[in-house]
């Protein structure tokens, strides 16, 4: 982790540390890697990870947003197709076409 560390103190309840400790052990997490992971998401989509929200509206005003966003740089259909084409389908033809099956 670059840069010097720094301890983070939060108060929960007893019992909400316990059962999020539990979950995050048998995922492989600890409490402070889970808080890293928190973090960073946080300062990547500067606010909430989406499904984290507790507003529905927020979550579609910042989806929308992400999806204009990724327009803008051209990342949605770089290809010059529509997101349909080519989709298990090398040739990026529409359909599926099927033939006989040598067996």
């Amino acid at each position: 982790m670059p840069g010097q560390t720094r301890r983070l103190h939060v108060r929960v309840d007893d019992r909400l540390k316990a059962e999020a400790a539990g979950v995050l052990a048998a995922i492989g997490l600890t409490m402070s890697e889970a808080v890293r992971i928190l973090l960073t998401r946080i300062i990547q989509e500067r606010g909430l990870p989406g499904g984290l929200t507790v507003d529905r509206a927020t979550h579609d005003t910042w989806f929308r947003a992400k999806i204009h966003e990724a327009l803008a740089d051209g990342a949605a259909g770089s290809r010059g197709g529509s997101m349909n084409d080519g989709v298990g389908n090398p040739s990026g033809k529409r359909g599926c076409d099927v033939g006989p099956r040598d067996e």
